[in-house]
Order: C-alpha cells, then structure tokens, then sequence
C-alpha cells in the first residue's frame, strides 16, 4: 500500500492552509481555542472536499493512506460538527460576543 496516489499529499498541505486560516480568524475576532479547533477542522474539511471533487478522477482516484480526499473532507466536517457540540459552552459566548 502507498501512503498517498496522485493529489493525497494535498491533505497534509491543507491542514497547513486551514491551521493559518483558523489561527488567523480566531486571532482577528479573539476567539477560545475551541472556537478556533471548529474553524480549523471546518476549513480543512471544505478545502479537501471541495478540492477532492475537482482533482479526482474515476480512473485515477486520489487518496491518502487508501482513504480518498473527498472522504477525508466528509469526515473533517463531521469531526468539527462534534467538536462544537462537545464544546457548546465555550463556542456560544465567542460567536454571541464577535456577532
């Protein structure tokens, strides 16, 4: 098995452009470290996603450690939309406050 086929390393490179973008909206409106782990699996999620769908092809599918990049995506949302309901308590007062 490889470790990644065709554009799998670009989940790894996403990680990076989401961390900046949810360390960088977390800093600008003063939000928790809860509030700003949401952001970062909601942004990794929507950036490996939507970029899955783009770049895969039936014939030569794109995948990191056998996983597609496309599920990757699903599965980053789904891991933020858990995060914020464990964390309900902190996020309410970030959001209601910076609204």
């Amino acid at each position: 098995m490889s470790f990644f086929s065709r554009w799998g390393y670009l989940v790894t490179v996403f990680f990076l452009v989401a961390a900046f973008l949810a360390g960088g909206v977390g800093v600008a409106y003063h939000l928790t470290r809860e509030s700003t782990s949401v952001l970062l699996f909601l942004f990794w999620g929507i950036l490996c996603a939507g970029f899955g769908r783009k770049l895969d092809r039936p014939e030569k599918p794109s995948a990191l450690f056998g996983i597609r990049i496309e599920y990757w995506g699903y599965g980053f949302i789904v891991l933020a939309v858990i995060d914020a309901i464990l964390n309900w308590n902190n996020i309410t007062r970030d959001w209601f406050a910076s609204a």
